[in-house]
């Protein structure tokens, strides 16, 4: 699949770890970028439309394509980010992300790096409480296309991890850009 997005140049800023959003009353320039980004996706997730990433993430931080099943207890989320991150700075962007993460209460279960398709991956698991009760176990990937950050998280319930973690892991080994 090929992406054409419009994102805003300086919405984002990545300031170690830190998403800062621009003021409401800066003036944002648009770019438009063109992604050749493919990922194997199982035939039980379909495409959600904007109304309903909204409500699944809420505004702020939704990722720009979501996957998921109808009652969105599977998604995958991929996030393209107009910021630019060098190579040899992901495993430090990683690592920050994954303290982060690890304040917040999550339950850790691994981080590692992989080269997936010839390009080095960044790879978080950990189970996560969600807004409305259920746990979620969670894989985000990271890594740098054309020297801009890409995010593609995965998430099941726990109680569906056994039938979904080894398709979930098997999606990110699919994933090929560039």
């Amino acid at each position: 699949m090929k992406f054409t997005l419009i994102l805003p140049l300086l919405t984002l800023l990545l300031l170690g770890s830190s998403l800062i959003f621009a003021q409401d009353n800066e003036e944002i320039e648009y770019v438009e970028v063109e992604i050749d980004f493919s990922m194997d996706i199982p035939e039980e997730l379909s495409e959600y439309d904007e109304s309903w990433i909204k409500v699944k993430y809420g505004g702020e931080n939704a990722p720009d394509i979501v996957y998921g099943n109808e009652i969105g207890s599977v998604t995958i989320g991929i996030s393209f980010y107009v910021e630019p991150l060098d190579k040899s700075d992901l495993s430090e962007f990683a690592y920050a992300s994954k303290m982060e993460l690890v304040a917040s209460g999550v339950e850790w279960i691994s981080s590692n790096r992989e080269f997936i398709n010839g390009r080095s991956t960044e790879l978080l698991r950990f189970y996560s409480e969600s807004t409305d009760g259920p746990t979620i176990y969670n894989i985000i990937a990271f890594f740098i296309f054309d020297g801009e950050l890409v995010i593609v998280t995965f998430n099941c319930l726990k109680s569906d991890e056994l039938e979904w973690r080894e398709s979930l892991d098997a999606i990110v080994h699919t994933i090929e850009i560039g």
